[in-house]
């Protein structure tokens, strides 16, 4: 068994180091939405809210695979409805080598989400009668707003700004394309086309109407065949 958390000083965000491990107080566990194509509303999750057929905190989804105790790196507590969503605490043990690691990577921003396990019975795309078999840390949960952390990390932070630059510096460029009159220059340049087409077509027509004429003379057709001389017996030619 785990021991009981015990919160000391110093914090980071919603998070706690404990005696014990780390508690993260308040996270989100499954909130009002479409997840997974799957609807949960705000008045299934309230009925659900306090239906846990276990506290477990692992660090994977079962996914067809084998899992057992070392899998197991803490414990659920505190669930409750709160607003448009289920909430509780979350403590991660570092009794195991796998609750340890579990503890660095979420204190690094590594890996940050929650996804619960339950079962429920659907009506059409909506989660009715649900009941929570535990929850796992993942890296990227359904309930995109189910995280460990609400904090965000410094370098996650930089990126976004970068992006945001990025975008605003794209929009400037849309903007100014806008301000071109594409369909006046397609026009223009179709008008420039059909007046080199209607040229070309001009020169084959008069090629076309141009009589040919034979420059070759008789004489020079005479002297063409100077050279050869046909008798009975074929054509020879001369030297």
């Amino acid at each position: 068994m785990y021991s009981v958390p015990l919160p000391t000083e110093g914090s980071e965000s919603n998070w706690s180091d404990v005696e014990g491990g780390l508690l993260v107080e308040n996270a989100t566990l499954l909130a009002e939405g479409t997840w997974n194509g799957i609807d949960y509303d705000a008045k299934e999750l309230s009925k659900a809210a306090n239906k846990w057929r276990d506290n477990a905190v692992w660090n994977r989804h079962y996914e067809d695979k084998s899992r057992n105790e070392s899998n197991r790196i803490g414990y659920l507590s505190n669930q409750r409805f709160d607003k448009d969503k289920i909430v509780g605490d979350v403590f991660l043990s570092n009794e195991t080598p796998e609750g340890q690691e579990m503890i660095s990577l979420v204190k690094e921003h590594k890996v940050n989400g929650l996804s619960v396990e339950h079962v429920d019975n659907q009506i059409g795309n909506k989660s009715t009668d649900i009941q929570f078999l535990g929850i796992a840390v993942v890296p990227e949960p359904a309930c995109n707003i189910c995280n460990l952390s609400k904090e965000v990390p410094e370098m996650e932070q930089a990126e976004f700004d970068k992006l945001k630059d990025t975008v605003a510096a794209q929009q400037d460029i849309i903007t100014e394309l806008k301000k071109v009159d594409v369909d006046a220059i397609v026009k223009e340049q179709a008008r420039k086309d059909g007046i080199k087409i209607a040229e070309l077509e001009k020169k084959i027509t008069e090629l076309e109407n141009t009589p040919v004429v034979n420059t070759q003379t008789d004489s020079t057709i005479e002297d063409s065949y100077a050279g050869i001389v046909i008798s009975s017996e074929g054509i020879n030619r001369r030297v």
